[in-house]
């Protein structure tokens, strides 16, 4: 979905987080993850809306009370990169959380202390589909618990997928995909497109990539 349908309100509503029970929820996340949560917020085009101010009302406290730059940090999900998106759940659609989604990957490349030009150096990624795997491998690093969930890569010959049963939104992980294929020019925003999705009542979120690749 483009920016131009989400400013004119044509965008579906989504849920926020694929969570059972908060009350039981115990999921941690490594800290510069949820910073750069909150630097793609700031970036954001929506930046200057109601919900998003809340949301980095809510991420200044955050800041506060975790040294968010520590890569050593893991912080309980709840409390940081859910309770800094809770306040956009009432209104926020799919385009706009793509969107933001597609910030996060270049935040946290800055929070890293990566330079974008050395990004496929640093990531060892050669084609595509090195980037979906290290994006992949890397929610695992930095989201941990019983019920975070996991980014699949499925490869064949024909194609390659990713099967999301992660608990975050899966427009914000499209958006994640979306934003790291474009700032290493490895791919475009409409090279993936979501084919089974759990808001729709599919078991799992799939999102397909269309991109040419050497099996």
């Amino acid at each position: 979905m483009s920016s131009n349908q989400v400013m004119q309100g044509q965008e579906r509503s989504v849920p926020m987080f694929y969570i059972a029970d908060r009350k039981t929820l115990n999921v941690k996340v490594q800290a510069p993850f949820v910073m750069a949560e909150i630097r793609a917020l700031r970036s954001s085009i929506f930046k200057k809306s109601s919900e998003v101010q809340q949301a980095l009302a809510v991420a200044a406290v955050v800041e506060q009370k975790f040294d968010l730059t520590r890569n050593d940090l893991f912080v309980p999900v709840l409390d940081t990169f859910c309770a800094i998106l809770d306040p956009l759940s009432g209104t926020l659609l799919s385009g706009t959380l793509r969107r933001v989604g597609t910030e996060i990957f270049p935040a946290l490349i800055s929070v890293l202390g990566i330079p974008p030009a050395d990004v496929k150096t640093a990531m060892k990624i050669k084609e595509p589909v090195d980037l979906v795997r290290v994006i992949c491998g890397y929610y695992s690093q930095c989201v941990v618990g019983a019920e975070a969930g996991a980014l699949t890569p499925l490869i064949t010959e024909t194609g390659i997928s990713v099967i999301d049963t992660t608990m975050m939104p899966c427009q914000l992980q499209m958006g994640v995909f979306a934003g790291a294929g474009m700032l290493t020019r490895m791919f475009r925003d409409s090279s993936l497109v979501e084919k089974q999705c759990r808001a729709r009542g599919d078991a799992t979120c799939v999102y397909d990539f269309t991109f040419n690749f050497r099996y």
